[in-house]
């Protein structure tokens, strides 16, 4: 933890910020970036199902457009992208209003 404490000192003194502004502004990239990665893996799961967002895909099981024996797994892994998206956004929310 030393390491990353010098870095970041170094940084904010070679950019003229804040050491917290350092660490919330990285935070931040880091969360977009996986922000980016559930995004990309959601819009591949639900292109392939045509549907917009795992509601959608349950109630295509209950319709019976969409057999659960070939899908399911997506379904489950669209329900966990999509509560990580949420998590995701509520901190990146957060870190930006520290940020200001």
């Amino acid at each position: 933890m030393v390491e990353t404490t010098i870095i970041v000192e170094r940084l904010a003194q070679a950019i003229g910020v804040d050491e917290d502004e350092v660490v919330l502004k990285g935070v931040g990239a880091l969360i977009r970036s996986e922000l980016r990665k559930v995004y990309a893996e959601s819009m591949e799961i639900k292109q392939r199902y045509g549907v917009e967002s795992a509601d959608e895909m349950d109630e295509s099981y209950r319709r019976g457009v969409l057999a659960e024996e070939h899908s399911w797994r997506d379904y489950f892994r669209l329900c966990h992208l999509e509560e990580r998206r949420e998590v995701l956004e509520e901190l990146l929310s957060e870190s930006w209003r520290r940020v200001k």
